[in-house]
């Protein structure tokens, strides 16, 4: 009767957890297990949820994606969802519907962080290689940041 109390515990709690967002169903799992669930237990629970639906990991993602797609490249992004439990394939689903281009979004994030440094025209090599950097950390490649930076030479 034990295992039935704590997987009346461990559920109720679970629905506390995901009142609050979206979470994907590795997120719940370790937020359960650290709050002292049985792993089996928690098993069982999360197979309950994804079942009614509760918690959907594609869902989760499309979630996670529309608040981050306009701050990082996919490289970034692939590594975000994989960092929180997807698979490959649904991982791919997911970029493949992200609506801009890797090469509007550098764009758009670099303009912003002109904007936000005060950075005006002519850019001197100093300010470029802070602004590939910047870039650079939010997952763009290089040969793209190459190009966009290229065109920013070009302002000068």
């Amino acid at each position: 009767m034990n295992s039935n109390s704590d997987y009346i515990k461990a559920y109720n709690k679970a629905l506390d957890i995901i009142s609050y967002r979206e979470h994907f169903s590795q997120e719940l799992e370790a937020k359960l297990c650290k709050r002292g669930f049985d792993k089996s237990v928690v098993s069982d629970v999360i197979r309950e949820f994804i079942a009614k639906s509760y918690l959907d990991d594609l869902r989760a993602a499309r979630l996670y994606i529309s608040e981050k797609q306009y701050k990082y490249g996919k490289a970034r992004l692939s590594a975000m969802l994989y960092d929180r439990g997807l698979q490959s394939s649904d991982v791919e689903i997911i970029l493949d519907e992200i609506e801009l281009s890797d090469r509007e979004k550098l764009k758009n994030i670099i303009d912003g962080k002109i904007d936000e440094l005060g950075f005006i025209p002519p850019y001197s090599e100093k300010e470029i290689a802070k602004l590939a950097r910047f870039a650079d950390s939010r997952g763009f490649g290089a040969g793209l940041i190459y190009e966009v930076v290229y065109e920013l030479r070009g302002k000068r």
